[in-house]
């Protein structure tokens, strides 16, 4: 073994991984902590971050749990269990920053699950160490990081936990299954599918007990408990996304069984998920392919996110591939243990080092990780006079005043009983409904509703980003003209205009005439 000297002593190389895997998680965790902070610093957060502080906000301060940014009840349409947990810590420290934490640290132990999985599949290589800097360095990772915050990741090392220990420590298995699909309800699918695999193994009580818990899990939070909290109703995401194969899951299901080359060409053809298996692929050096009995856990959350006709899913840049991490880590792991019993290199002053696949490996990590990844645009990290202004905007806003905010602003102003994402509730947009409003998000459906002037009234002030980025909402004509008919009509009067920021304060003292 190659080895390094220091003084008079002798330590391996392979003895010196443990000290540089945690010096690298800690790295990982304290860049993206840094980054994610410096845009949301400068503006570069949006819509989903501003949901999800809501949501948590409510529950660690026992407000009511009508998230006025969803237009839902917080347990309507998305079971985020695992908030609860995060509540606590968020009723300590209120902070959006707290949020950002928690995930890296979440992530970063994912990483050290890599490494840990790896040295126990593979000894006398460096393999493992290489993995986990393929992990860092994964731009899928990168993306989530950077892109807001989400509830749901926290199933990546929940996830990895299980797989770890499911052929060895059952209550293990049962235990980090549950945290898992604590973070979202449709977790249970991939926990539905490591109970397949564990049959496939020869774990067959095992693997029925996993089946089972998913399925109940499912019918409870999806058939029972979301309808409850969304007034009798199953969830309109389920209308939104998969409508075009029928109204109900049992006709969705029927359809796609009667029809599988339509599945095959929504999936691989029409939605791209040919081109996502290969981005998703290259990062690993293509390594999964090697174990396709554990890369087929992934493939019940695969279809749905691209049998889905909301195009989102269809991305590498967001956060709707997360539970696919887990699963591709791990095969990538198994894939290169079958890989290296067959293959030994020798060289000079090393026995039996494979050393070709390794370097592979790092290279196709590095690489995708600077083609695929969300460096590219080093602005938003950045302070800017645009970011200044959006600032001394927002001072003007009193902590418990309710507000419509641009989609860059709405996250600095969430922690609040009414806060929406203009220009709701003026324009039915990121609405799903509510008790006295059943529009639901008709932006979702391909609708272009209009406006009502008439809606609103609990908004006290507006807060317009004039020049948001190019990959948020804008500031459109449709826009402008809500903003001017409430001025003409007296029901606002301009507290700041500038040409980066628009606040807009409601008249109290005069008669407000509906349009």
């Amino acid at each position: 073994m190659a080895q390094i000297k220091l003084t008079n002593n002798t330590i391996s190389i392979k003895e010196k991984v443990p000290v540089i895997i945690w010096l690298l998680i800690l790295l990982y965790i304290g860049v993206f902590f840094i980054l994610s902070n410096l845009m949301h610093i400068s503006f570069y957060t949006g819509y989903d971050l501003a949901g999800a502080e809501q949501g948590i906000w409510q529950i660690a301060f026992n407000k009511e749990q009508f998230n006025t940014l969803w237009g839902a009840n917080n347990w309507a349409n998305r079971m985020y269990v695992f908030n609860l947990l995060i509540g606590v810590f968020y009723r300590f420290w209120p902070a959006t920053w707290l949020l950002f934490l928690l995930q890296y640290i979440a992530l970063g132990i994912g990483g050290i699950l890599v490494y840990k999985f790896a040295a126990k599949h593979i000894k006398n290589s460096m393999f493992p160490l290489i993995i986990t800097i393929a992990y860092c360095l994964y731009p899928m990772l990168h993306h989530i990081n950077l892109f807001d915050f989400h509830p749901d990741v926290f199933a990546i090392p929940f996830l990895l936990a299980a797989i770890y220990f499911a052929m060895t420590r059952p209550v293990l298995l049962l235990l980090f299954s549950v945290l898992a699909m604590m973070c979202k309800e449709d977790v249970a699918f991939t926990v539905f599918a490591i109970g397949i695999y564990l049959i496939f193994k020869g774990k067959r009580w095992r693997g029925v007990g996993l089946i089972g818990l998913s399925i109940a899990w499912s019918i409870i939070m999806i058939g029972i408990l979301m309808p409850i909290f969304n007034y009798g109703k199953i969830t309109p995401y389920l209308q939104w996304f998969y409508g075009v194969y029928g109204n109900t899951p049992g006709e969705i299901l029927a359809y796609l069984f009667m029809h599988p080359y339509l599945v095959f060409y929504k999936v691989f053809i029409e939605h791209g998920g040919s081109q996502y298996l290969f981005k998703v692929g290259i990062g690993l050096g293509f390594l999964p392919l090697l174990a396709p009995d554990v890369l087929a856990i992934m493939f019940p959350h695969f279809l749905i996110n691209f049998l889905s006709e909301f195009a989102p899913q269809h991305r590498l840049d967001l956060h709707y591939g997360a539970y696919d991490i887990p699963v591709l880590f791990i095969a990538s792991i198994i894939g290169y243990k079958r890989l290296y019993k067959k293959m030994s290199i020798s060289v000079i002053g090393v026995k039996s080092f494979t050393f070709f696949p390794q370097i592979a490996l790092l290279v196709f990590a590095i690489a995708s990780s600077i083609w695929l990844g969300p460096f590219r645009d080093i602005n938003k990290f950045l302070p800017s006079e645009r970011s200044n202004a959006l600032h001394s905007a927002i001072n003007l806003i009193p902590s418990r005043a309710s507000v419509s905010a641009s989609e860059c602003i709405i996250p600095h102003l969430a922690k609040r009983d009414v806060a929406y994402m203009f220009s709701n509730p003026f324009q039915r947009i990121n609405w799903i409904g509510s008790p006295t409003d059943k529009d639901y998000a008709l932006f979702l459906a391909g609708e272009e509703p209009g406006y009502d002037l008439s809606r609103g009234k609990d908004v006290e002030y507006m807060v317009i980003d004039k020049v948001p980025p190019p990959s948020y909402y804008p500031f459109t004509d449709k826009m402008k003209a809500i903003v001017k008919e409430l001025i003409d009509t007296r029901r606002y009067r301009i507290l700041l205009d500038n040409q980066h920021v628009l606040v807009l304060k409601q008249v109290q003292d005069e008669e407000i005439t509906d349009i």
